[in-house]
């Protein structure tokens, strides 16, 4: 057990020591104030009582600090998870913008504009850098759609070098399709 524990007992048990030796031998306080009948009784049920009223005290306390922490604990891990989802799917949104303005509703690139695909690929390693810090039973949607779009946005590069990467994220995006 932990030490605080042992002092307060150790503390009762010396107060209820003195308590008997004040009662049983009145010699060591003076003859006025000692206790007749059931004063003795009521005085030490006084005392037990107080002492119970302070352990009850010291327990609520400690278990509000225990529960307070486990809630912490929780709520700290549920509001990061939120957090990296919605920055998840800002990034996937800020990709998509930046795609629909490289290329346009023909599937032309817009002259002067080759420079955005560069920002959609650099969002979508955003994105899928935020998805892999969630649970993919939770958010596998998320997960899928950042992998999809880095991979897709990779290919559209088309850079020999990476290929071999954006096969390996749509491969994951297609063994785990969604329904």
């Amino acid at each position: 057990m932990k030490k605080w524990f042992w002092v307060i007992i150790l503390i009762i048990s010396v107060i209820i020591f003195f308590a008997f030796q004040f009662y049983y031998y009145p010699s060591f306080i003076r003859e006025d104030i000692v206790a007749e009948g059931y004063d003795m009784f009521k005085d030490l049920l006084t005392i037990i009582l107080a002492f119970a009223g302070l352990i009850v005290a010291l327990l609520g306390v400690a278990m509000y600090a225990w529960v307070s922490r486990a809630l912490d604990d929780r709520v700290e891990k549920k509001v990061t998870e939120q957090t990296n989802a919605a920055a998840a799917k800002l990034y996937l949104n800020l990709a998509l913008i930046s795609w629909k303005d490289y290329e346009n509703d023909s599937g032309k690139v817009i002259e002067g504009k080759e420079g955005q695909l560069q920002i959609a690929i650099e969002q979508s390693k955003h994105a899928l850098e935020r998805s892999e810090f969630l649970d993919e039973k939770k958010f596998g949607k998320i997960i899928c759609l950042a992998k999809n779009a880095l991979a897709y946005h990779l290919c559209m590069e088309g850079c020999p070098d990476i290929a071999e990467r954006a096969i390996c994220l749509a491969k994951y995006v297609y063994d785990r399709r969604w329904d």
